[in-house]
């Protein structure tokens, strides 16, 4: 309603000056289309298909992989950490930031997972925040970002972290580091992805 108002009112005082008031719109509408344009512009190629081409590309066919909600053909799913430790964890971070902020700011870790939107218990919750903070024996290899210019995502990511405002998110791969002479798991050595 204070932006309605505040437009009626810059019109008012370009009308008085002898400028028709429309042309206040045109700015306007040029920031809502590149706005729309930024936030829809990525489900064409969407951070998940991205993705899903690196993995087919860097991790042999055969091994555990856990992406919540994907099932890859090729790839053993295995629930981390519930069903065990795959060698590749791809996380949504749409997903993640529940664990990693909580109700508060982005990557402050909240530490009850009752107070934790959709968790799956302490351990668990433990667990995931371990991987983000490299306690967990799992490295990032690769992140698939959204890529928004527009303030209004990048500033509001930066705060509190994505919070499913469109269901697009940044996609973060991680792999297990495996001891060595491990082969019965290995995963190719890769580099992050920009």
């Amino acid at each position: 309603m204070a932006a309605g108002w505040s437009l009626v009112r810059i019109g008012d005082r370009l009308k008085q000056r002898g400028i028709h008031p429309s042309l206040l719109m045109v700015p306007f509408f040029l920031y809502l289309a590149a706005f729309v344009y930024d936030g829809e512009r990525r489900f064409i190629s969407d951070p998940r298909n991205e993705a899903a081409t690196w993995i087919l590309n860097n991790v042999p066919p055969g091994s555990t992989l856990w992406w919540r909600g994907a099932d890859l053909a090729d790839y053993e799913s295995l629930r981390y950490p519930i069903k065990g430790t795959p060698v590749t964890l791809v996380i949504d971070m749409k997903d993640a930031n529940h664990y990693l902020r909580g109700m508060a700011l982005r990557d402050s870790f909240p530490e009850e997972s009752r107070n934790i939107f959709d968790s799956f218990g302490q351990d668990w919750v433990e667990s995931m925040q371990a991987v983000f903070r490299g306690t967990s024996g799992y490295r990032e290899v690769a992140r698939f970002s959204e890529g928004y210019v527009m303030p209004e995502y990048v500033v509001v990511d930066r705060l509190i972290g994505n919070r499913s405002r469109n269901y697009l998110a940044e996609i973060v791969v991680f792999q297990a580091d495996l001891p060595e002479g491990d082969s019965s798991r290995a995963a190719p050595s890769s580099t992050v992805a920009e």
